[in-house]
């Protein structure tokens, strides 16, 4: 069972999907949030019973309480020498998953470029908000139009498109121009 640890854009990119608690049932993940993550997502955008989108407080403890997501930390002086290597050079958030990725053998899930490059220089394992949500759709058998729905919450409420050159750009775009999964 692959451990994942979630970096902020990607769990805000995965919290705004509206999807947040059926992707992390995802069979045969693990899912963590480090500590500066979890300092870094108190608000996210979410639809109001109007359908605007309007800032609201995220509510991570609902996932953390249900054994969905786990914390974690840098733990030991290994994990925290890297945290603070890191922090120099990316957000805290992001600095903190890749050095608990890099430590403990887990998937970094990331969109944020520098990260992305970093963690391939360390030969850490990396997942984009396209791949997570791809392995998502495949292992609990989501419609196509469901996909296709949260793809298109994850752009509104997260402000989130893969570019041409980002992993799973085909994919995600193929989906939301209402094709098939």
């Amino acid at each position: 069972m692959p451990e994942i640890v979630l970096d902020t854009c990607c769990l805000v990119n995965l919290y705004a999907s509206g999807e947040l608690a059926s992707i992390l049932r995802t069979r045969g993940c693990r899912w963590y949030v480090p500590s500066a993550v979890e300092a870094e997502v108190i608000y996210t955008r979410q639809r109001d019973d109007t359908g605007q989108w309007v800032l609201r407080q995220a509510k991570l403890g609902e996932h953390l309480d249900a054994g969905l997501l786990s914390r974690c930390t840098a733990a030991d002086p290994r994990e925290t020498a890297l945290y603070v290597e890191l922090a120099a050079i990316l957000q805290d958030g992001e600095a903190m998953a890749l050095a608990i990725a890099q430590a403990r053998k887990w998937v970094l899930a990331t969109d944020d470029g520098k990260a992305r490059r970093e963690a391939k220089q360390r030969g850490v394992r990396i997942a984009t908000t396209p791949a997570l949500l791809r392995l998502w759709a495949l292992a609990a058998s989501v419609d196509a139009a469901t996909v296709a729905r949260t793809l298109l919450e994850v752009q509104q409420g997260a402000r989130f498109e893969p570019s041409d050159a980002f992993p799973g750009h085909g994919w995600w775009r193929y989906v939301t121009q209402g094709q098939t999964a």
